[in-house]
């Protein structure tokens, strides 16, 4: 065996070489093509419970905001009510008022009256000679 290298065997050794670069290559276009699809089921996977996860919480949010709309609307509705309970109340206390006031002139009125009627009854008791005693 000799130490020396030729050209054909250099040849060879690169051919060979060659080859089992493009066996690897293979290989491993192989295992990344494996792992991409690994890579992929599992993003396909991941989106899919994220789609899952975000369709769930709009229904949830949907059935909150539905139930907060059903409360305003009840509370808007005993609003009103309340408010027409209270134009009712202010009209009655209006109504009073307005019977009180009415009632305090006519007592005005009477005693204006009754003051006049005392006032003549005295004068009528003093041409007459009478003397009234309270």
């Amino acid at each position: 065996m000799s130490n020396v290298v030729t050209k054909t065997d250099l040849k060879e050794i690169a051919q060979k070489l060659d080859a089992k670069i493009d066996a690897l290559d293979q290989k491993f276009d192989a295992k990344i093509d494996a792992l991409d699809q690994k890579f992929d089921k599992k993003f396909d996977t991941l989106d899919q419970k994220i789609d899952n996860s975000f369709d769930e919480l709009t229904s949830l949010l949907r059935t909150f905001m539905a139930q907060v709309d059903e409360r305003f609307t009840a509370i808007e509705s005993e609003q009103r009510q309340i408010r027409r309970d209270m134009n009712r109340l202010f009209d009655y206390m209006d109504k009073i008022t307005k019977k009180q006031e009415i009632s305090d002139d006519e007592r005005l009125v009477m005693g204006h009256q009754l003051e006049r009627l005392d006032r003549w009854t005295h004068e009528l008791a003093n041409k007459i000679g009478y003397t009234l005693s309270a």
